[in-house]
């Protein structure tokens, strides 16, 4: 085993430690940001999905209204089950926040088929 594996397991447990004591905080969310630029990540609760486009503001006040936050992925520790990238698409697609909110309802439901995976770089 090389250190950086070591490393790896003595975080992951780390966490586990902290979980098992209650030391873990419910986060509050933070307030809604400018809009993203295409290239950045957003996230609701565990869900997270890549801005591939130019955002409308009208969407985009939609989707903070309604929860999601941009990732600052330089400070980001925490696990995301990441949507495929024609979902954003998919968001574009449509013209009414009654259409969105069938196509967000359904990525939410898709993703809990997804694999938990790191998207940031921070850490300790």
């Amino acid at each position: 085993m090389n250190l950086s594996e070591f490393g790896k397991i003595e975080l992951r447990l780390h966490d586990r430690m902290r979980s098992l004591f209650g030391v873990r905080v419910k986060r509050r969310r933070p307030p809604a940001g400018p809009r993203p630029m295409p290239g950045a990540t957003i996230a609701r609760g565990e869900v997270a999905m890549k801005i591939l486009n130019p955002m409308p503001e009208d969407v985009w006040q939609w989707l903070s209204m309604i929860g999601w936050r941009q990732l600052n992925l330089n400070k980001e520790r925490r696990r995301y089950r990441v949507l495929p990238s024609k979902s954003f698409s998919k968001l574009l697609e449509v013209k009414t926040n009654d259409e969105r909110e069938k196509i967000v309802a359904q990525m939410l439901k898709d993703a809990q088929k997804l694999e938990l995976e790191k998207l940031g770089h921070g850490g300790h």
